[in-house]
């Protein structure tokens, strides 16, 4: 297991950050992925920030960083 944990899908309503403009964007292509497919399953091999969020999720909750 990588140090940082196995990847864990974190849903778009979850997302930190949503008033920036790249969160935003994604979270529409995310949701127009989710329609298009029924699941965000796979979503994250398209759309960075997936992987980002999940990223972020971990270093706060494992590693105390702060949210700011």
């Amino acid at each position: 297991m990588p140090l940082i944990g196995d990847f864990e899908l974190i849903e778009p309503a979850n997302w930190l950050f949503q008033s920036h403009g790249d969160v935003a964007d994604c979270k529409r292509r995310a949701e127009s992925y989710r329609e298009a497919n029924g699941t965000y399953e796979g979503a994250e091999y398209g759309n960075e920030e997936f992987v980002r969020q999940w990223a972020l999720a971990r270093l706060i909750s494992h590693y105390d960083y702060p949210k700011e």
